[in-house]
């Protein structure tokens, strides 16, 4: 893996790129499927999970870039989303969305995602008191 990407499984490339953002990358650009699926397996056999939680340089965890990229289910998808379900309350440190606003034309994930943690909204709702209680103060 380490000289596949390039850096170790813990750190991010000159890019900021970590790892398993660089796979997810690599994988929805060539669209080999199969392949990133093999490797994410890895990734996740060696870090016990534990790489999910890496941010990039742009704060964004491997779960929103797999959704903004337009990683499938069956393609690697479903593994990052059940590693730990407490990614979905995690906002996206580039566009500050939450993982179920980062598909917007796909219903059927944005409800999958909202099922698997519907704690998610009482936090945006929660966010959202707070900003229109900032603007009438």
């Amino acid at each position: 893996l380490i000289r596949r990407f390039g850096h170790s499984l813990w750190s991010q490339d000159q890019e900021g790129n970590t790892v398993v953002n660089k796979a997810i990358l690599e994988a929805t650009q060539r669209r080999q499927w199969g392949d990133f699926a093999n490797t994410f397996q890895l990734f996740m056999s060696v870090s016990n999970n534990e790489i999910l939680s890496l941010r990039d340089r742009q704060g964004r965890l491997p779960l929103h870039v797999a959704l903004e990229k337009g990683l499938k289910v069956d393609n690697g998808l479903d593994l990052i989303i059940e590693s730990d379900e407490m990614k979905l309350m995690e906002q996206d440190g580039k566009t500050n969305l939450f993982p179920f606003m980062l598909r917007p034309n796909d219903i059927n994930m944005t409800m999958r995602l909202l099922m698997k943690n519907p704690a998610v909204m009482d936090t945006l709702l929660n966010q959202m008191d707070l900003s229109s209680t900032r603007r009438t103060v």
